[in-house]
């Protein structure tokens, strides 16, 4: 009886270290890589939503992973394997090393990915204590300080580089694990449905004195990844998670605004998630109307980001057209060291304009935590759920500002969501300077 007692625990104690081994195999192939990490301890702390996130998006990674059909090492056979019609819907792997782009060729020495086409590295990166980019895994560097392709000043056409092509175009595809750093044009410039992942987008601004003086100074640039349409009535979308962008003039953008043409009846859907937004000059997430576009709708939904530094953390507006909605959904996102953490700019008759935050943390804004601008025939509403800012996170001492000039806003949101002063949210204008309840 004894020896049987023995045996059955020695095959009970072989089935736990079984389950046990299997278990931590699984938790290993769920693990989102890079962790976004600040010293020792999680910034960008995972959830439940996030982890089954992870796990579609680890199945569309490792399809493009899988078996790539090309593998390159030197930015001659790069050019060579992307410039070709007949490579649609594959995969190009690019050995770790420095590619330096050409400034003339075919598309102006830029990467136009083919349809479907997928470029992928091993590239994987944390976050240092001051935020600073650290690479985990060396992987390949797209260099691109070269393709300035900025018009001659005086020229009738918009000189902003925004509105150009970008460095890498994404047609259905995407990119995974790879940098691009420098030129003055957007890193990432997703025109379909696409997918950018793991990636590092950097330095895209115009920093030649030269050049900043022939445009009074004004520090033109452009975004470390862009979403948008090619063409009036399409729905494009976009998957971003896992990446690091900084000192670009925009972080992320999405826009119906395709270059020098303005689209109208557009719909565009952007999922962010993971990233970090670090320092970009202007905006860290810029969802706006700037060329004239109509009856445009932008859907934007955000979880746990980090957006640091900027004029604007979050910039939601339209500038020219009509009838445009925009709505960012932000969940555990983080937002600091900004002017403005979030600014909503509604201006044209029939904008509607909704932002949804929940468990967001705001700090250290140099003004207000958010700024809402409203003019006639305009609706914006602002509905906070446990927002995390304290009065004195905000440098301007306002948690909230409001100009409103005919236009609608609505605030609504949970007590916690306005318990950072004893008064309640501070408004600016002089007829309500503030605001104590979750209604208006």
């Amino acid at each position: 009886m004894n020896a049987y007692k023995w045996f059955a625990t020695v095959v009970m104690l072989a089935l736990v270290l079984v389950f046990i081994s299997s278990t931590t195999a699984m938790a290993q192939s769920n693990v989102f890589l890079p962790t976004i990490t600040n010293g020792t301890n999680s910034v960008l702390e995972e959830t439940a939503l996030a982890l089954e996130d992870q796990h579609s998006q680890s199945v569309s990674a490792s399809s493009a992973q899988a078996a790539p059909d090309y593998i390159v090492s030197n930015v001659d056979d790069l050019y060579a394997t992307v410039n070709n019609p007949a490579n649609a819907f594959s995969t190009v792997h690019l050995e770790p090393g420095l590619y330096t782009l050409y400034d003339n060729g075919i598309n102006e020495g830029r990467l136009e990915l083919q349809e479907g086409m997928f470029l992928t590295g091993d590239a994987a990166w944390v976050l240092g204590e001051q935020n600073e980019l650290v690479y985990r895994v060396a992987g390949p560097v797209i260099y691109a300080g070269d393709l300035q392709l900025l018009r001659p000043p005086g020229e009738a056409q918009e000189l902003n580089d925004q509105y150009q092509a970008g460095i890498v175009v994404i047609n259905g595809g995407g990119a995974d694990g790879i940098t691009v750093d420098g030129g003055t044009r957007p890193g990432f410039d997703i025109n379909s449905t696409g997918t950018v992942m793991n990636c590092v987008s950097i330095n895209h601004r115009i920093t030649d004195p030269d050049v900043l003086a022939a445009y009074f100074g004004q520090d033109f640039g452009a975004y470390g990844i862009v979403l948008r349409p090619t063409a009036d009535a399409t729905t494009v979308s976009a998957t971003v998670t896992g990446n690091y962008l900084s000192n670009n003039r925009q972080g992320f953008g999405v826009t119906p605004q395709y270059y020098q043409t303005a689209l109208s009846r557009t719909t565009l859907k952007a999922s962010l998630r993971n990233n970090a937004f670090v320092n970009n000059t202007d905006v860290g997430l810029a969802a706006w109307i700037i060329g004239g576009s109509n009856d445009s709708d932008i859907d934007v939904t955000m979880h746990n980001n980090l957006i640091s530094g900027g004029i604007r953390g979050i910039w939601m507006a339209s500038f020219a057209g009509s009838g445009t909605h925009i709505t960012v959904h932000s969940l555990q996102d983080i937002l600091e060291g900004s002017f403005h953490g979030v600014r909503i700019d509604a201006q044209l008759p029939g904008d509607k304009m909704a932002y949804f935050g929940r468990n967001v943390t705001m700090k250290s804004h140099k003004d207000r935590a958010y700024q809402v601008i409203a003019y006639p025939e305009t609706e914006v509403r602002l509905h906070l759920s446990h927002v995390d800012a304290t009065a004195s996170d905000i440098e301007g001492g306002n948690f909230l500002g409001r100009s409103l000039d005919g236009g609608a806003l609505r605030i609504s949101g949970s007590a916690t969501a306005f318990a950072q002063s004893n008064s309640g949210l501070m408004l600016t204008n002089d007829s309500n300077p503030k605001f104590n309840g979750p209604e208006q």
